[in-house]
């Protein structure tokens, strides 16, 4: 993992955004914008700063699937059956409100060997807020997540995808590397769980970070089915071509054999 970090700082790190500026910013009606590229230069940012990361260069025909917003027992369970069943691990970003709500299902998921990552406190957005209140949203769900795991948490991932300098900042400051994406499951081209995998399955390259969902701490009554649904087929026909499912742990160690991760744009996610 140093080296990882030392790769990303050196390299790939992007100059810190003002707030408001920053990638994964916005969101259509339908929570369906793609970001838009950067333009900004590549500089060294300061030592408290954290690595971004949305894939993994590698020659390895590995990917990560990972779902934000659990857990929860509408959904979860048919994840970890699906990971059950295909023989695969995958990495869950949870909201602490929920894990606080059903700890049961966040111990299962690590009982069956999957990652837990943070995916801050109430699925509050971050882009703009102060310092203090992006420290408190991590640290409080990383405080929740280590007491009742009994390991050290140290991957984030922002709600939304929305992140400034202050974000990024109080992650570094906590200890955390931020993990973005670079495919969204969810997109508003792409309604039904067949459009959905196929999507997803054309852009797939080794290394690519997949986005998921298995809650819905938001309140907007999201369903998320056609996710589970698509993710399915995604992992059937990715097996079937000769892919590996990894967690993002495992799919970090490869930079280490390669060049390492680089930053790029994430697409937005459909829904938060």
């Amino acid at each position: 993992m140093i080296a990882v970090l030392k790769v990303a700082t050196l390299i790939l790190c992007l100059t810190p955004f003002p707030a408001g500026t920053a990638q994964g910013s916005g969101r259509t009606a339908a929570h369906a914008a793609t970001t838009p590229t950067s333009r900004q230069s590549v500089s060294r940012p300061s030592s408290q700063m954290a690595a971004i990361i949305s894939k993994v260069d590698t020659q390895d025909k590995v990917v990560a699937l990972t779902f934000d917003d659990g857990p929860d027992p509408r959904y979860t369970p048919a994840v970890l059956k699906l990971a059950r069943d295909k023989h695969v691990r995958f990495t869950f970003f949870v909201v602490g409100r929920q894990a606080q709500l059903y700890p049961d299902l966040l111990k299962q998921e690590v009982a069956e060997g999957h990652v837990i990552g943070n995916h801050t406190w109430d699925h509050r957005l971050l882009r703009g807020q102060r310092g203090d209140v992006d420290t408190s949203e991590i640290a409080q769900c990383g405080t929740l997540l280590e007491r009742m795991l009994g390991t050290p948490i140290k991957l984030f991932r922002p709600p939304s995808g929305e992140w400034d300098v202050a974000t990024r900042s109080a992650a570094g400051g906590l200890g955390y590397q931020v993990v973005l994406w670079s495919a969204a499951v969810g997109h508003h081209s792409a309604q039904r769980p067949e459009s959905m995998a196929r999507r997803i399955i054309r852009r797939i390259r080794p290394g690519t970070i997949i986005l998921a969902h298995d809650g819905d701490p938001t309140g907007n009554h999201l369903n998320r089915t056609p996710n589970i649904q698509a993710a399915a087929i995604i992992v059937d026909e990715l097996q079937r071509r000769g892919y590996r499912f990894v967690t993002i742990p495992e799919l970090l160690a490869l930079s280490g054999e390669n060049r390492g991760p680089r930053v790029q744009p994430q697409e937005q996610k459909s829904a938060s």
